[in-house]
């Protein structure tokens, strides 16, 4: 649901220039590398053995991160720019 969120107030937000971009699909979300085309999973498969896994998935979780950060330096450029605009009109 964070994945989603991020998703759409990028969307919103038009924050296109992101280095990575997120694809919510319910349990099986994604990340991807704009740059570099490198894909990392937001979910974990107990089932499939794979040797670098955990490190997969700490990678995801620290790249959502970084986009929330992106979303909340937008946020607060939008927010510093209308108070401007109001200080200007008084």
């Amino acid at each position: 649901m964070v994945a989603l969120l991020l998703h759409t107030l990028q969307d919103k937000l038009h924050i296109y220039q992101s280095r990575y971009m997120i694809q919510p699909r319910g349990s099986s979300t994604r990340v991807h590398s704009r740059k570099t085309k490198q894909e990392w999973d937001l979910f974990h498969q107990p089932a499939a053995f794979q040797f670098f896994a955990k490190r997969n998935w700490t990678a995801a979780l620290n790249i959502l991160g970084y986009s929330l950060y992106e979303v909340v330096r937008e946020v607060e450029r939008i927010r510093i720019r209308i108070w401007l605009e109001k200080e200007e009109e008084n």
